[in-house]
């Protein structure tokens, strides 16, 4: 075989890249799309309303996930929440500190910050018209 010439693969060897490629060609495209961290676009605890990662939120009318956190603080109109909560998997988020919104505002009711929770968190729409709801949250 001359120098310069690669040397033929053989099946042996391509199994594994043909086994992945068929893995990845399986999964739905929203999560792979999503962003990390650093393009989750706000959140931390200010402005109006969780904007993470447009293509992180899963396919369908709408969505829900439970996730865990701890309470940073509650909004004083008692329509929103900001959370330090666990990464999300699902979304491809890591934990981080953001504010939800929450859909019936009674499940605020004696909630103090510091409390370790466990919500349900209702994720409606898709892309950049996407939003993330708490629909039902209880303390741990």
């Amino acid at each position: 075989m001359p120098k310069n010439t690669p040397s033929p693969l053989s099946a042996a060897a391509l199994i594994p890249s043909l086994a992945m490629a068929l893995l990845l060609a399986s999964l739905p495209a929203a999560p792979l799309l999503a962003q990390g961290h650093a393009g989750h676009g706000g959140g931390h605890g200010r402005g109006d309303a969780a904007r993470p990662p447009a293509a992180a939120a899963p396919a369908g009318p709408a969505a829900v996930l439970v996730a865990r956190g701890v309470v940073k603080e509650i909004d004083a109109a008692g329509t929103a929440v900001v959370l330090d909560h666990e990464a999300i998997p699902a979304l491809r988020w890591e934990g981080m500190t953001m504010r939800f919104p929450v859909e019936d505002p009674t499940l605020l009711e004696g909630l103090r910050e510091g409390d370790e929770i466990r919500f349900d968190l209702r994720i409606t729409g898709t892309g950049p018209d996407a939003a993330y709801a708490i629909a039902d949250l209880e303390v741990e």
